[in-house]
């Protein structure tokens, strides 16, 4: 993950446990996030519950679109921090050998998983005769224009997360511009698209951008954040703001079970997203003594990468299918609970296996990554 030597050599070991920590920590938020399994599956900042004030839909809402919501915001800034990380300078060498390397840890792994899934997908479908609407729907967009959804609007939907990083490394020179020239000011031009939730077709989102543009802000500019070298000092402030985010949270989902106005969602969403931002860096600093000492943890943020590349279109196919026999509330906390921890336990284990017995080919179908 890291880049050079002298990347390595910018970020102190506590901060790089912390950075491995975290990106395994927002993997399985991301398949939680997919686990949302009552009738409105494809989650938006303006989703409104369709079942009303019920408390099963509630508590899946409460966690897939509001609490775990800061996973790609967190995703994109670790990858922007870590892209200008220990760069002096960013020329046009520096950025040639950058995107050669992005081209094998990202766009290769990307479109080996991609086709897999999509070839796949097609088996199941047309082969195996078992309907499934959205791959089907997906296997359409691939019918049109196979180009354009392979890159676009993947089977496997998660890895729309991997185009817009390549994409992000291609757009660099220009973050680095912007950072480097206008600092802060380069920060506050990328949130007002964020806040207003507006991304341009075939650009990175709105999420990607600005939180990438965060993380290669400190980067560059060799701003320290807090809890780089040792975990923070537990303050009223490091106390208020998990708190804050857990009733900005509670109080985003209520507002979704009332049907509350489109532009009031958003704003709630972005404060979900921000405040979760803040409040797991502080988490970690807090609990970071118990979690370097786990070893269970350590094996499982070790394969980080099949647990996100194996669980969709998996994941949605199974609790899809279960669901045709019964819309019982417990069977639908009984999946979402229970299928993004068998993802995790078996995506870890899988990955484990393939880098002990062929650690070459783990390479490249993790890009280098664990």
């Amino acid at each position: 993950m890291n880049e050079t030597t002298n990347t390595r050599e910018s970020i102190p070991p506590y901060l790089s446990r912390k950075i491995r920590f975290l990106s395994f920590f927002t993997i399985i938020c991301v398949v939680f996030i997919h686990a949302y399994n009552y009738h409105d599956t494809y989650l938006l900042p303006t989703t409104a519950i369709q079942e009303g004030k019920q408390i099963c839909p509630m508590i899946q809402f409460f966690i897939c679109n509001a609490m775990t919501r800061f996973a790609n915001p967190l995703y994109f800034f670790i990858s922007g921090y870590l892209f200008f990380a220990g760069a002096r300078r960013f020329n046009a060498s520096v950025y040639a050998k950058k995107l050669k390397k992005r081209l094998v840890t990202l766009m290769l792994p990307y479109c080996i998983w991609v086709f897999a899934w999509s070839a796949a997908g097609i088996l199941i479908v047309n082969y195996c005769k078992i309907s499934f609407p959205v791959i089907d729907a997906k296997i359409g967009l691939l019918r049109d224009n196979a180009l354009k959804a392979f890159f676009s609007t993947p089977l496997p939907f998660q890895f729309w997360y991997i185009a817009d990083l390549f994409k992000l490394a291609i757009l660099s020179p220009i973050v680095y511009l912007l950072v480097k020239k206008l600092k802060i000011f380069a920060v506050i031009l990328a949130a007002v698209p964020w806040i207003f939730d507006y991304s341009v077709p075939y650009m990175p989102n709105c999420d990607g951008i600005l939180f990438f543009v965060l993380g290669a802000y400190l980067a560059v500019n060799c701003i320290r954040f807090p809890g780089k070298e040792r975990p923070v000092k537990k303050t009223a402030l490091t106390i208020a703001v998990p708190v804050i985010w857990i009733a900005v949270c509670a109080a985003y989902t209520a507002m979704s079970a009332a049907a509350a106005p489109e532009r009031a969602l958003l704003f709630a969403y972005k404060a979900c997203c921000a405040f979760g931002f803040m409040s797991v860096f502080i988490i970690y600093d807090a609990a970071s003594g118990r979690i370097e000492k786990s070893r269970a943890l350590a094996a499982l943020s070790s394969c980080t990468f099949f647990i996100y590349a194996c669980h969709e279109p998996l994941q949605h196919m199974i609790f899809q299918r279960v669901l045709e026999f019964t819309d019982s509330d417990f069977v639908h906390m009984a999946l979402f609970f229970g299928l993004p921890l068998i993802f995790a336990a078996f995506g870890s284990a899988a990955g484990g296996l393939l880098r002990k017995a062929a650690p070459r080919v783990h390479s490249v179908l993790t890009g280098g990554r664990g």
